[in-house]
């Protein structure tokens, strides 16, 4: 069974509250039921810490008699707690207490419903999940966890198998995208996965005659501090994640091909102008700087990168050649229309073209300008492995 994010087992960590109380050295996060035994009735919950949920706050407040479920309450005290027991359905739990938060409220919702449907009597007067998505509860974690719950409920369905329900990534133009498009073709500087979503679903339109008959179209709407906000969803059918599937791999080849096309019409070498007076290739001007005190003269020529790709000066892109690959540094639109880069030079690399830049005279001098007015101390963060705190 192909799975996303599979559960531990469905467990059956199983006491009665007569007996000595289970003392876990190990919080334990998911589903669980506390069950009457003489009625058949159940009280689904969840919780990040199942054992200290019981002991801590259901156990202490049905023997006082101010459990918040009264029907709970109420059968406890007609039938007397050891008729009660208290069952862990299912274990779930990820590195962020947030997306294990969210997600163990989704499964206790799909059980709720489940168990309904089934005739199963439940003390539950509420679905703890619909009661978020409405806005009248506010859950563990706040608004993060009430994002991380519609995210779930956007990327993946519940499925269940051997009892055991489980998380499975939703098939969506995305997924498909992110899965077997953007992984075998070279992103330009703004080409993120919404760009190629749309891209995409423009192709899909092209190859399918009803675009209806393959995506599924739904929404899910939601309170956020007391605002109404609807995601909308378009799943793939099941029976037709294949036909996607393929599209998106013939996708992948009429881009490279179309970029192969782009890159031809490229100017030649002999049409760029040479380095002038006064210019100066790009990894010298920093070595200059460094010499005049401008930066830190154990730079790190890494770093002076990272730093102006923050800037929006370059971007840096990891590009393969004969098995080989090797991070280039390419300049964005940007710079070259106000002049402060120049193209001098491109070479062929692989199936794509690679250029060679110079700062122009007026570049150099807003880059001394920059690198200047920054503090010793950032410089020294900026660009060293000196630590400085």
């Amino acid at each position: 069974m192909q799975e996303e994010n599979y559960h531990m087992s469905l467990a059956t960590n199983l006491f009665q509250l007569g007996d000595t109380h289970i003392i876990a050295s190990k919080k334990v996060s998911g589903v669980y039921i506390i069950s009457n035994k003489i009625n058949g009735k159940i009280y689904i919950g969840e919780s990040l810490d199942i054992y200290r949920r019981w002991h801590k706050e259901h156990i202490p407040q049905l023997r006082k008699n101010c459990h918040y479920n009264k029907e709970l309450q109420n059968d406890f005290n007609k039938y007397g707690e050891e008729n009660f027991s208290f069952e862990i359905l299912e274990r779930y739990s990820e590195d962020n207490p947030i997306t294990t938060k969210a997600k163990i409220i989704i499964l206790e919702s799909y059980y709720v419903t489940a168990f309904k449907k089934s005739g199963i009597r439940l003390y539950n007067s509420e679905n703890t999940l619909i009661e978020i998505i409405l806005g009248n509860k506010i859950p563990q974690g706040g608004n993060a966890t009430i994002l991380q719950i519609i995210h779930t409920l956007s990327e993946y369905n519940i499925k269940e198998c051997d009892g055991v329900a489980y998380f499975d990534k939703k098939h969506t133009l995305k997924s498909i995208t992110s899965e077997y498009i953007i992984p075998n073709i070279i992103q330009e500087k703004g080409e993120g996965v919404s760009f190629f979503v749309s891209e995409f679903k423009g192709f899909v339109k092209e190859h399918v005659d009803n675009l209806d008959c393959y995506i599924r179209k739904h929404s899910i709407q939601y309170t956020l501090n007391g605002k109404k906000i609807i995601t909308d969803i378009e799943e793939i059918y099941e029976e037709k994640v294949q036909d996607i599937q393929y599209l998106a791999v013939l996708f992948s080849e009429h881009r490279k091909e179309e970029k192969k096309k782009a890159n031809r019409k490229r100017k030649p070498l002999s049409d760029y102008d040479p380095i002038k007076d006064g210019e100066i290739r790009f990894s010298l001007l920093f070595k200059e700087f460094a010499e005049n005190g401008i930066i830190p003269k154990d730079y790190i020529y890494d770093k002076i990168r990272e730093y102006l790709v923050d800037l929006g000066i370059i971007t840096m892109k990891e590009m393969e050649s004969n098995g080989a690959s090797k991070r280039v540094t390419f300049v964005t639109d940007e710079v070259l229309d106000k002049g402060i880069l120049r193209i001098i030079g491109c070479k062929n690399y692989g199936d794509s073209v690679i250029y060679s830049y110079v700062f122009t005279v007026s570049g150099i001098e807003q880059m001394r300008k920059l690198f200047s007015s920054l503090s010793e101390r950032k410089k020294l963060e900026l660009f060293t492995y000196m630590n400085v705190a």
